[in-house]
Order: C-alpha cells, then structure tokens, then sequence
C-alpha cells in the first residue's frame, strides 16, 4: 500500500512511519520517513481517544513540523478494549468466512454487538480441513474516536487495524521454519506472538513493556518525563550503554525489567504446557523497547531457549533490508500489509457524505438568499417597520443556531463518555466470561509452590514432579509415618488446590541400608482449585 501513513497512538508516544514495499527480490519492506513524539495528556487511555479534536490538531502541526505531508492514513490501535477470539469452523471456501463469523458472532461476543465492529483474520486453512479464524470486537465508541481524530488533523483514514493483527501479518510474511516466540516490546504494552511458520499459535497481551526501565532512568539521571522519548533512545542506543550501566547499574536494570521478564517467562511455560506437545524453540525480540539496555540478557537468564533481536534473524533481514534502523515502527510496517478493516463504516463514504452535505448547504444558502430578497421586497412595500422586525428576528434565529452549535460541540465529549459507560455496562459479563475462559489453571502453579514453601516442614522431600493443566502428581518422601499423615493432612487446607482433590497412593517404607534409618514414601495427586468467577458490580444510577 504506497503512500499511506502508519500511525499507533500509544499511552507515551505516537510514532508516525511511511512504510514502502518493494519487490526487487521477492516482497521487502522499508520505511521511508518516520517520526515519533510524546502523547499530550488527557487525550488517550487504553486506547479510547477521548479528545479526538485536541489530538488531532496536535497530530496535524507535528506532521507539518516532521515535514511529512502525506494525507492518506492507516491508524492501528493498541488497546485491551478490543475483545478477540480465536474461532475454529468447519471447512469452508474463504469468502464464507465472513457470512459464518456474521452469524454466531454473539456466541463468540455475548454483548450487544449494536455498539461494535466486528472483523477477522485467517489464521489457518489448510485443504478440506477445518479453518481457524481470529475474531476481534471492537467498541464503535472506541473505532470513531480515530475517525474523528483523523478528520481534525486532516486525513483521509484509508483503515483503522489491531497491533496483534498488524504484527502477525509482518511476522508471515518473515515466516521463521522454528517455532518462535516473538516479543514486541512497546513502552507500555507488550504482544506475545507464538508462530510456526505463517501459522499463528498464540497471541498474548502484557500490559506493561519497556517504561519501568525508562522511568527509572529518568529519575537516576534525575530528568523530567518530557524527556522520556530521548531516555528511550539513550537506553536502546549501546553508544549510551555506559551512561545507563553508570546511572542504572547491571541489579538496577534488572529489577526494573523484572515485571516484563516474568511476564514473558510465564507466558512461554504456558504455552510449552497447553499446546499439545509444541514447544518454543527460540525467543526473539523486537519493538520500539526491543533493544532495552540489559532486556535481552535478562530474558535469557530466565529461560532455557536461545534469545534473538530479530536484525539476527537472516529471514527477517531478508524481508526488512533495514530492520534494525525499523524496530520502533515494526507494528505500523505491519499495519499496511493486510489491515482489519476495524473503521465506522461511515467513515468509508466520508468524503461522498460531505459533498452531499455540501451541496444542502448550497442549496439552503440558495434558497434563504432568494428568500431573504423576497422578503425584503414584500417589506418595502409593505412598511419599513416590518424590515426592522424580519431582520431582528433572523438575527435572533442565528444567535440561537450558534448557540445550539456550541451546546452540540461541548456535549461531544460527554457522548462519548456515555457510549464508554454502556460498553462497560454490556460488556461487563461478558469480559470476566472471556478473562475465566481464558485461564488456565496450571496458572495457579506459582501459588501451589509458594504455598509448599509456606506450609510444609522443612523435612520433606520431593523426588517428582509432574505438572498437568488440571493438576500436579507429586512423589514424597518423609522421615516417619506420623509425619507423612500430617504433610497429607496439611495439603487439604492449601487454598490453592481443592479439598476434596487431595488423593493419596501407595504409602510405602522402606529401609537405609547405611545409616538403618526408615524412610516413608507416598504418591500423592492435588487438584488445582478452579479460579474465582467475579460478577460486575451491578450499575448504579438515579433519575
């Protein structure tokens, strides 16, 4: 797509590209200019534009400012409002997808799909075989905070796509033959992508990325937040990796990045766990915050697979001649390959609704100029008074036309606001069904462990582990029979597993030929405990 702009507001900065695809030896992709400037306050939050006017003047004078003057616009949003699942159908022709989607898509989204955009990506479909399909929902009130942003600054929205989305299109498009675990790091969130090949496995969502890290930074070289986009830089620029080791230390780098790195470490040990037998094969790193100073050797410390930035990747720099000059505006080369499509769909005939609303106006200008000169003439003849009177009554018609004008533009941000409030309404159920489903309670694992530690004596010995989605089958070991009744007796009142799913097997003795000592040794099966199903909290509200 030449000649369109990428553009992904985010809770810290907006970066703005001018990707271009080029065919010499097979597809590649460049950028041709980029920019990247910090988010004004109080006009974004979990991706919803609350002041689309604002933003987008701010949006225009930067582009004018970046000397960049394309008008054409692909805006890709970063947001946890925008409710996604993956779908399996039966087999079927592609352009049925969307005609299948169509009709159950309140069995995938029970909420009332009135107030949302629904769109799909393939992610899978092989001959005769059944099709795996991404679903996404997103929020109408979410989608034309974009549209709105894009008239003020301006632009003419060509498509509005998800990052998860725009990422895996890019990563097909490099299809790695391993396995691979793709982190893309943005300064406040960060999207797991687990790929084989061109197939999509499995996207998660971190809600937090690389600011820890960068915040930190700030306040050891004591700077303001306005400096944050160059504390940014600093620490992904290994010219300043010296000033950062200096300011941060190798421990202070380290515990900053703790939170991402468990986040990553977690989501892989799910997946090696959930996926039938699939395991990663490697782990590698991209993003605006992919090249964090100390990100990469913390990520391999915690893992067994090898840690890559992808400019390592001879398949990436095969698609993406300069990817390591790209990292930043990996997410916006992706939008504008495939996009979702996620825009109003008023906002595809934007252009043919203003020229008609222009042609009424025309009109209406026409008809009251014909009419104010028939009036004036009837007025003449009939009196001078009656001028007087006309005249004060079309000046009181348009003083109360541009207040009702005023009236309307103010309460915008309050319909908004209300269109947010009935998306949480609906949606509500609907999320912690999705969040519940989602889980799995080999989650609980860390709990079940900090628990052991906790509770159990120190004398215990644990010779086996085996870790199931629904379980965990443990081989003890302990000094005397009365201590093995008690550590059986204990694991009953651990939170994290069920009561009644503590099954004990083969209690055996046996004997230390060296020091004749007896050990007793058991087999002993703990069921995790389901997780929590909240309820919303119920809407309040008065006459």
């Amino acid at each position: 797509m030449a000649n369109v702009l990428a553009i992904e507001i985010g809770e810290r900065t907006i970066r703005v590209s001018l990707p271009v695809e080029g065919k010499a030896k097979g597809t590649t992709y460049t950028v041709h200019s980029q920019a990247e400037f910090p988010t004004p306050d109080d006009v974004f939050n979990d991706g919803m534009i609350t002041n689309p006017e604002e933003l987008g003047s701010y949006l225009s004078k930067q582009l004018r400012e970046n000397r960049i003057k394309i008008k054409e616009a692909i805006f890709t949003i970063t947001s946890g409002r925008i409710a996604v699942r993956d779908v399996t159908l039966p087999p079927m022709r592609a352009n049925r997808v969307k005609a299948a989607i169509d009709a159950n898509a309140t069995e995938y989204f029970p909420v009332d799909l009135a107030s949302y955009r629904i769109a799909h990506t393939i992610l899978d479909a092989p001959p005769d075989e059944k099709v795996r399909v991404m679903v996404f929902a997103a929020p109408i009130a979410l989608i034309s905070g974009y549209a709105k942003t894009a008239e003020a600054a301006g632009l003419k929205l060509v498509s509005i796509d998800y990052a998860g989305n725009s990422q895996f299109e890019l990563y097909k498009q490099i299809n790695s033959p391993e396995i691979t675990m793709y982190a893309c790091v943005d300064h406040s969130v960060t999207y797991l992508t687990f790929m084989r090949g061109n197939v999509l496995l499995l996207q998660r969502t971190l809600q937090f990325g690389g600011s820890d890290l960068v915040d930190e930074f700030l306040t050891a070289t004591k700077r303001d937040s306005g400096g944050y986009i160059e504390a940014s830089k600093a620490l992904t620029d290994t010219f300043y990796s010296g000033a950062a080791g200096v300011a941060l230390g190798t421990d202070g780098a380290h515990t900053s990045l703790e939170r991402l790195v468990s986040g990553i470490s977690r989501s892989l040990a799910y997946f090696n766990s959930n996926y039938g037998g699939d395991a990663v094969e490697r782990v590698v790193l991209t993003g605006p915050c992919g090249k964090l100073y100390q990100l990469k050797s913390s990520v391999a410390a915690e893992m067994s697979q090898p840690v890559y930035d992808i400019d390592e990747l001879d398949e990436a720099t095969d698609v993406l001649p300069d990817v390591s000059e790209v990292f930043a505006y990996f997410t916006g080369i992706g939008a504008t390959i495939s996009p979702l499509g996620l825009e109003p769909e008023d906002a595809k005939s934007i252009e043919r609704e203003e020229k008609k609303t222009a042609k009424k106006e025309e009109k209406a200008k026409s008809q009251s100029m014909v009419s104010g000169i028939v009036m004036i003439m009837v007025g003449i003849i009939a009196a001078g008074a009656l001028i007087f009177i006309s005249s004060q009554a079309l000046k009181d018609a348009q003083d109360a036309k541009a207040s009702t004008e005023k009236q309307i533009t103010q309460l915008e941000p309050a319909e908004l606001l209300y269109q947010e409030y009935e998306y949480y309404l609906t949606g509500a159920a609907a999320v912690v069904a999705l969040d519940v489903s989602l889980k799995s309670p080999n989650d609980a694992l860390a709990d079940f462990f900090e628990e052991m530690e906790r509770k159990m004596p120190s004398e215990i010995l644990t010779l086996s582990a085996v870790c199931a989605p629904d379980k965990i089958t443990m081989t003890m070991e302990v000094p005397t029979k009365t201590d093995a009744a008690r550590v059986m007796s204990q694991f009953r009142t651990f939170e994290s597993i069920k009561f009644d799913g503590v099954i004990v097997d083969s209690l055996t003795e046996t004997l230390n030929e060296e020091t004749g000592k007896a050990k007793w040794t058991f087999s002993i099966v703990c069921e995790y405990a389901p997780p929590e199903v909240p309820s919303p909290s119920p809407a309040t509200g008065g006459n």
